[in-house]
């Protein structure tokens, strides 16, 4: 788990997946011992992504992998966040994160994107954070500008079409 000031990143095991992937939400929260409203995600394609994620704990790479948010005060999911896999050859991993719209506008993306950097950076091999955000200002440009990220050019993703690469250099020989 990832502890931030107000949040916790729980790292989703295959029995949190499955229920996901099944829309058993009170299932979820049982096993979370959280509260689960229907609306804690804003990814609507839960079901597609999730398996690749679910994978990841097979091959022991699920410290990056997926991770849902709960606010901790209000005992409650509010997102998802995590890494898109395995650190690189590089020593590079990659962000994301996503908080439901009734928790936005609160700093709590900030608050799970440092708490990923951080997390990923207490791990020597790791080298650099980096995030993709959609080629256009947003609220997720916002987020990595505040937790340091630079930007550091244009990339191209099939689903996405043209993306902002956003990147964190961390700490050399610590």
């Amino acid at each position: 788990m990832i502890q931030t000031h107000r949040l916790n990143l729980i790292s989703l095991q295959n029995a949190h997946f499955q229920s996901i992937i099944d829309e058993n939400y009170i299932l979820l929260g049982q096993l979370l011992d959280v509260e689960t409203p229907t609306n804690w995600t804003e990814m609507p394609d839960a079901a597609v992504i999730l398996p690749y994620f679910q994978a990841m704990i097979a091959q022991e790479a699920h410290l990056f992998g997926a991770y849902v948010i709960v606010h901790r005060a209000d005992r409650r999911l509010i997102g998802t966040s995590g890494f898109k896999g395995k650190p690189d050859a590089a020593g590079m991993v990659e962000i994301g994160y996503e908080v439901s719209e009734a928790y936005q506008g609160q700093g709590i993306a900030t608050e799970a994107a440092q708490g990923l950097i951080d997390f990923a950076f207490s791990h020597a091999e790791i080298l650099v954070v980096q995030a993709h955000t959609l080629a256009v200002l947003n609220k997720s440009v916002s987020v990595l500008k505040k937790v340091g990220m630079e930007f550091k050019g244009v990339s191209y993703d099939p689903e996405e079409g043209d993306t902002w690469l956003w990147q964190k250099c961390g700490v050399v020989g610590k």
